[in-house]
């Protein structure tokens, strides 16, 4: 396989641009609520890597930007999470969505600390769960022999109540058991949870709960 690589390689070198995306049909919710029906650009060509992604899609770029056709429109329009509300589309028939949020991070650049994000819906029930993936290039060489980048995943919770919260350790939430008990999740499930469980375990721990209200409501 490692011989066939290179010339996979040399073979995608000659192939269009176009050939590294895929039209999903979808739509996007503009900030004045109107939803606009049309297609949705995946990338299938990992930026970073140069990777060819066959099973999956370049779900990075799609936290800053989004490439969308209206129906019936030759002209593809660029987004960013300030122009619109919220993207959503069905690829390999699974639906994807996409919300624009400006979450609160610690930076050094005071534009970067609430800067707007498409984050990614990933549980949805009596809260949601969204995601945002970084990557992080190295700037220090000695890391650069190890990893060209890093991939950092950040979870949310969301309802309207308690609005959008990042799912870590803070001075009011201690733990993910602190967090679910914060957005109204019953305590006779929460207690379940073992100590010291990791917020990337969120969800899991989510669809689990939806299972076992089901459970408790049969």
């Amino acid at each position: 396989m490692k011989c066939l690589l290179p010339l996979i390689l040399w073979l995608f070198s000659f192939a269009p641009l176009h050939a590294f995306y895929v039209n999903a049909k979808g739509f996007v919710v503009t900030n004045k609520q109107d939803t606009i029906m049309g297609e949705v650009r995946i990338n299938l060509f990992n930026q970073a890597s140069g990777a060819v992604c066959f099973n999956s899609f370049d779900n990075e770029i799609l936290h800053s930007e989004v490439w969308f056709r209206p129906a019936g429109i030759k002209k593809w329009k660029h987004y960013t999470p300030d122009n619109i509300k919220l993207f959503s589309f069905i690829y390999r028939q699974s639906t994807y969505e996409y919300r624009s949020f400006r979450p609160e991070k610690k930076s050094l650049v005071r534009s970067e600390r609430s800067k707007a994000r498409f984050l990614m819906l990933v549980h949805s029930s009596k809260v949601k769960l969204y995601k945002d993936v970084r990557r992080i290039f190295p700037s220090n060489p000695e890391y650069e022999l190890t990893a060209s980048y890093y991939t950092y995943t950040d979870y949310y919770l969301y309802s309207a109540e308690e609005g959008l919260i990042k799912a870590q350790k803070s001075k009011e939430c201690k733990s993910v058991n602190d967090v679910l008990l914060l957005f109204g999740l019953e305590y006779s499930f929460v207690k379940q949870i073992p100590d010291g469980t990791s917020f990337k375990a969120l969800p899991e721990i989510l669809s689990e709960y939806v299972a076992w209200r089901q459970e408790v409501r049969t």
